[in-house]
């Protein structure tokens, strides 16, 4: 049997840092694209989903294990919900600043790119000599997070839990500017995790003598995944098959993988490495995935592996034929069909009998005889080995000049 690719469907274009109500992220997820003459494997689609930001919380003393997803959280300084197309104000008196950070879950094995919108309004201030005035602005940074140990609060995290390794973008203009003190930018932050973490931070800096604010725009999270499944995505009750993952052109990712499987699937062997083999225990299927994380409570890149069901074939043509004429005779609803052999009683076989379509002639009666019955078999066998026989009764008329169907 070929194999074929079974991509994982990651969410792309995600809005990460709107105010809407909502639940904890999506798993990640993937369904194949079957159709009833073949199989193929899923495409990743340009846009598929959306996730919004539960709300906004301004408790400094939660703890880690009490956040929830997509939520802004406040570590430090004045921040308030927004309304309308913006998420979060953040206002800045002289010389302050506010920190902040967004829980999230990723993973090794996707690459994440992070846009955000948001309009900065500083200060204009007016020269001795010059009767223009001079714009200066506040700075903006969000930054990944991949080691906060010792941190139990959300006010434990701020900028000082940033790493070298952590990746940053930054909005910054250094005054003074002959431009307009409001303006408009988008913020990238762009990483493929080298290791899981959940935690993204943001920190604002105001080190004028005037307030300031920012205002974080609605904004989006595009997931490319670098790696993919590797294996049919149907199985035969009681089979067998190994699943491996394979990587885009020039991304590794260090082992081991934990493997785990969910419904009528088991795995049999190892649960981690660069592939597992796994065995169809039940008619309902299955998911198989990974984590790129660890081996507990497992959440990963899935694909979706079904059960094969046996088809009910049939025999299609006419259900009568006129004495010593022939007719053909086809399997129906027969994809799955790897071998026939045909038969029949009142007639006989014009054509190979191991083909898919035969054409058979009815025994001949004479003239005023009483009609005739002709039984064609066809004994079929399955991709999955069942072998069974399916019968069609021909009703044979008999007649002094038959026409020819």
């Amino acid at each position: 049997m070929k194999k074929i690719k079974l991509v994982a469907i990651l969410l792309s274009l995600l809005p990460i840092l709107s105010c809407v109500k909502n639940g904890s992220m999506d798993k990640l997820d993937s369904n194949l694209d079957q159709t009833k003459t073949s199989l193929k494997a899923a495409n990743i689609p340009t846009t598929n989903g959306s996730q919004g930001l539960g709300g906004f919380i301004d408790n400094k003393q939660i703890t880690l294990d009490e956040m929830k997803a997509n939520i802004f959280y406040v570590s430090m300084g004045n921040m308030s919900k927004g309304n309308n197309d913006t998420s979060v104000n953040i206002n800045l008196d002289k010389y302050s600043g506010a920190n902040g950070v967004i829980k999230g879950d990723f993973q090794k094995g996707n690459e994440y790119t992070i846009s955000i919108p948001v309009d900065i309004v500083g200060v204009d201030k007016s020269g001795f000599i010059s009767a223009s005035s001079k714009s200066y602005f506040p700075e903006i940074k969000f930054f990944t997070l991949k080691n906060i140990s010792g941190a139990t609060l959300v006010s434990d995290i701020d900028v000082s839990k940033k790493g070298n390794e952590d990746v940053e973008t930054r909005w910054y203009k250094q005054g003074p500017l002959d431009i307009n003190r409001r303006q408009s930018a988008t913020l990238t932050l762009k990483f493929t995790p080298d290791k899981c973490f959940k935690y993204i931070g943001f920190t604002t800096s105001n080190n004028l003598d005037e307030k300031v604010s920012i205002h974080i725009k609605y904004s989006t999270i595009s997931v490319t995944p670098l790696m993919y499944l590797d294996g049919e995505p149907e199985m035969c009750l009681g089979s067998t098959q190994t699943i491996s993952y394979k990587t885009k052109s020039g991304y590794t990712i260090n082992e081991p993988v934990y493997w785990y499987v969910k419904g009528d699937l088991q795995i049999v062997g190892n649960s981690h490495g660069p592939n597992v083999t796994i065995k169809s225990i039940g008619s309902s299927g299955g998911t198989v995935g990974y984590s790129s994380c660890s081996n507990n409570s497992p959440k990963g890149i899935e694909s979706k592996i079904t059960t094969r069901s046996s088809e009910e074939v049939k025999i299609s043509g006419n259900t009568f034929v006129y004495s010593g004429n022939s007719s053909q005779y086809n399997l129906y609803n027969a994809k799955d069909v790897v071998s026939q052999s045909w038969s029949v009683d009142g007639g006989r076989l014009i054509s190979d009998k191991n083909s898919r379509s035969v054409e058979i002639e009815a025994d001949s009666f004479p003239a005023g005889a009483y009609d005739g019955l002709m039984i064609i078999r066809c004994t079929i066998t399955d991709k999955c080995g069942i072998t069974k026989t399916v019968s069609k009764n021909i009703k044979i008329r008999a007649c002094s000049d038959c026409p020819n169907i």
